[in-house]
């Protein structure tokens, strides 16, 4: 059971690190979406520390 949570957990971790180009691109552009992409990223990220502890 430990063992797919830790999975589950990494594969969180990645979709966080895929709103970096969103995160970038929103900086390039200043369309005002910057704060949304970075709390989605956050909550990807912080499930994470909660799931493989």
């Amino acid at each position: 059971m430990f063992a797919v949570l830790n999975v589950l957990g990494s594969m969180l971790m990645l979709f966080s690190v895929t709103y970096l180009l969103p995160i970038v691109t929103s900086l390039i552009y200043r369309d005002g979406m910057l704060v949304d992409f970075v709390y989605a990223a956050l909550a990807f990220g912080g499930r994470r520390r909660g799931l493989v502890g």
